[in-house]
């Protein structure tokens, strides 16, 4: 029975609110709340990019541009019956013909696709040239 005693006093009894640790600036915690943060941005951009590769954007913009261009630069008409296609994916234009300036027809397609070449927009430069 003396040994029982003795085995009990060995034995801490602490109450549970006694262990309680307590919570530091911890770094890992602010690290693991960074990523978080920019898991979420990357995912909301995912997303987007993917609705925004299914949506035509700005093809009457890139019909109307590409129009005065000819016009101006070649005294050509292009006409389209209409415009497809967003920056990220390409355009393309249906039914269309490129006329001279006396209504003769130089160039006529069902379908012409081309993309879009960012450095040149921003830039103002053309690369082939």
């Amino acid at each position: 029975m003396i040994n029982d005693v003795d085995n009990l006093q060995t034995f801490k009894i602490t109450s549970p609110t006694t262990h309680k640790k307590r919570r530091r600036n911890n770094p890992r915690r602010k690290k693991s709340a960074f990523r978080k943060f920019l898991f979420g941005i990357l995912f909301i951009f995912i997303i987007l990019g993917a609705i925004f590769s299914f949506v035509d954007i700005g093809g009457n913009v890139i019909l109307e541009l590409a129009k005065n261009y000819l016009s101006e630069n070649y005294k050509l008409t292009l006409n389209a019956e209409k415009i497809s296609g967003n920056p990220v994916k390409g355009y393309t234009l249906h039914n269309f013909s490129i006329d001279d300036h006396d209504g003769q027809n130089i160039l006529s397609a069902e379908y012409l696709s081309g993309h879009v070449n960012f450095p040149a927009l921003l830039t103002g430069k053309n690369p082939a040239c």
